[in-house]
């Protein structure tokens, strides 16, 4: 999930099969060869490649991603799962840039000037060339910290010590000609991708000469909340750069309904296979692993197209399964999507998201510190989020079909409804489902390692997402929207 545990024990690791929480009732009798297919074995294998060595934290546009991706097409391929990305493949390219930084690259304002190297680095760059703004200091700290409305057309040098990714994020699309990130340790990585038509540039400059361009004889200790200082001055980037045009891919896979006219219309599974990647750090690669945050969920997609090809007997709706590129970034794969679907977005009647289902909720949720749970409480809890939001019946059902798995729901999270892919397909009217299992002391550290999933909790959601996906496909009508209101909200 884009940002604002404990090991399951119970239970020998060799089984290749868990039972559902609690005293569940056993599926219906039309569902129950694929539900019963779905294994924990399988879901191990998967999430550990995906969070594993050659993954490198699934990074959108690195190396390990392509990798994911790959992987995932392979086990869609094997299971019989037909291709419904480009030109007949299971992958949608979504349009990225690839970047290579030169040393001629430089920054100037007045007399103050440095070339690339220990004063300052750039990390991404839409386009090579000269690119001029007055210079603005930026002082953010505090989760609470808000991006000021005057960045546009600013070279900005920000202070983010403390502030969550949210505000990253929101300060990337503040429109300034540049982010520069005041940091002890500028990059010593040249090379860069990310998405096309949103490229920024971004980089980092030293403390000493940051203060060096404001006029400082020193670089200022920061002070929570938010703070600008403009310097009526223009500064200067001159960027030399090779760059070239690349695919990063969103994963799409179909199985054809049993229905001759309901066929053409499609139950959406989704999650995002991309994580946070590696980044070098005083020269050392620092791995994001991102196993619940979210092979947890793309394993549970693939768990549920393998219950779905296992089951012999169809729905009769068809079933989209979708991998996101590019959410941590900003939900961009998914927009890609649904800007260019592979098909039409009017006949994709629900998607049910799978985002961070692999842990017990711990700790503080959401940066409230009024908000404290512990993992030993949340075994067998997930979140419904979304669900309230667009149809009753969407909502009933999903409550009724638990009665096969026996989970705690719980309703506190809506403050995450806009933070995944989700959102880009309630936000056009159509119903969701949003799986979530709340925040931990792992989510978006390195730390977020396979040895910690509760697979228990990966695979029960996986089968609560097959049972209501087979069942909304069986449906003799869509959905109504009682509870929808433009933009999703209630």
């Amino acid at each position: 999930m884009k940002r604002l545990s404990l090991v399951f024990v119970a239970l020998a690791m060799g089984v290749s099969s868990y039972a559902q929480f609690g005293s569940a009732e056993a599926p219906p009798a039309r569902w129950k060869k694929g539900f019963d297919a779905i294994l924990v074995d399988e879901a191990k294998t998967w999430l550990s490649y995906l969070a594993g060595p050659e993954c490198e934290g699934r990074g959108s546009g690195q190396p390990g991603y392509q990798k994911a991706a790959q992987y995932v097409a392979d086990q869609l391929k094997a299971m019989g799962v037909k291709p419904m990305g480009d030109n007949g493949t299971y992958f949608q390219d979504v349009p990225w840039i690839e970047g290579t930084i030169k040393e001629g690259t430089s920054l100037t304002l007045g007399e103050v000037s440095a070339t690339l190297g220990d004063q300052f680095s750039v990390t991404s760059a839409p386009e090579a060339g000269k690119i001029t703004g007055e210079l603005v200091a930026l002082n953010a700290r505090g989760a609470e910290a808000k991006v000021p409305e005057n960045l546009a057309g600013k070279i900005v040098l920000a202070d983010l010590s403390g502030v969550n990714r949210d505000f990253r994020r929101q300060l990337a699309a503040a429109g300034a000609a540049a982010v520069l990130e005041v940091n002890q340790f500028p990059s010593d990585r040249r090379t860069f991708r990310s998405f096309g038509s949103r490229a920024r540039l971004s980089g980092r400059v030293h403390p000493d000469f940051a203060a060096k361009l404001m006029g400082y004889s020193s670089w200022p200790e920061g002070k929570d909340g938010v703070s600008t200082t403009p310097t009526g001055r223009t500064a200067t980037l001159n960027i030399d750069a090779d760059i070239k045009s690349i695919g990063v891919p969103n994963v799409v896979g179909m199985i054809e309904g049993s229905d001759p006219k309901l066929k053409s219309e499609y139950v959406a599974i989704g999650a995002h296979l991309d994580h946070m990647g590696f980044t070098m750090r005083n020269g050392e690669k620092v791995v994001y692993w991102g196993a619940d945050d979210d092979a947890s969920g793309s394993t549970a997609v693939l768990s549920v197209a393998k219950g779905m090809m296992a089951n012999g007997t169809k729905p009769k709706r068809s079933m989209l399964f979708l991998w996101f590129a590019g959410e941590e970034m900003g939900l961009l794969g998914s927009n890609y999507f649904a800007e260019n679907p592979t098909v039409p977005l009017n006949n994709i009647v629900t998607l049910l998201q799978m985002d961070m289902v692999g842990r017990d909720a711990d700790g503080m949720q959401n940066g409230n510190p009024q908000e404290i749970e512990k993992a030993e409480e949340n075994r067998d809890t997930i979140r419904l989020v979304g669900s309230q939001k667009h149809s009753t019946e969407l909502h009933s059902l999903v409550l009724d079909l638990n009665k096969h798995l026996n989970f705690r729901f719980k309703y506190d999270r809506e403050d995450v409804y806009t933070r995944s892919d989700h959102y880009v397909f309630a936000s056009r009217g159509i119903p969701v489902c949003f799986y979530f299992d709340g925040f931990h002391p792992d989510y978006h550290e390195p730390t977020d390692t396979v040895d910690k999933i509760n697979f228990l909790k990966v695979v029960n959601t996986a089968k609560l997402c097959y049972l209501t996906a087979a069942s909304i496909g069986d449906r003799p009508s869509r959905f109504e929207l009682d509870l929808f209101k433009p933009g999703g909200g209630r």
